[in-house]
């Protein structure tokens, strides 16, 4: 199973007046996935390089998740401490593969995740109902593509082994 929507809702939800709360809880319930996932990686990868990029994958989210916390409590939103079940549920059957099969899985559901994530966080710049968050995720955007570049690099070496 691999979670084909980031922020946990379809792009196409997105109208010309995305609801900011939402997308905040949203971007959060998907950092605490990538830096959960990434976390499990520099634990189960055979790959050193896999490990490498699980490193900076949980640095980077671990410093987005910082910024997200301090604006969403200045906008008295309340953020998720846990991934959703979907989520949940994906980290359970990766955690399950054994060796160069999780490496390729891992980096698999990491390009699926920025990709997705791009197109949201671009929708987000656009749409969003707060002038604050739309700044906020137009900083991020330029990390999440380095992370997909950085993904696409990963995935040729994994699809390799």
């Amino acid at each position: 199973m691999m979670v084909g929507g980031l922020l946990g809702c379809n792009i196409l939800e997105y109208s010309k007046n995305m609801n900011s709360s939402i997308f905040l809880r949203q971007a959060a319930n998907s950092t605490i996935f990538e830096i959960s996932l990434s976390n499990l990686a520099i634990q189960k990868a055979t790959n050193s390089e896999v490990k490498a990029f699980a490193e900076l994958m949980v640095a980077d989210h671990t410093n987005i998740r910082k910024v997200l916390s301090i604006l969403a409590s200045q906008k008295e939103i309340p953020l998720p401490d846990t991934m959703d079940v979907e989520k949940q549920s994906v980290h359970l059957s990766l955690s399950q593969e054994p060796g160069i099969i999780f490496d390729k899985k891992y980096i698999d559901q990491m390009l699926i995740i920025h990709e997705m994530g791009i197109a949201k966080f671009d929708s987000a710049t656009r749409y969003a109902d707060d002038k604050e968050v739309r700044e906020w995720a137009a900083k991020q955007l330029p990390i999440l593509r380095t992370h997909k570049e950085h993904t696409k690099e990963m995935n040729t070496i994994t699809d390799s082994l």
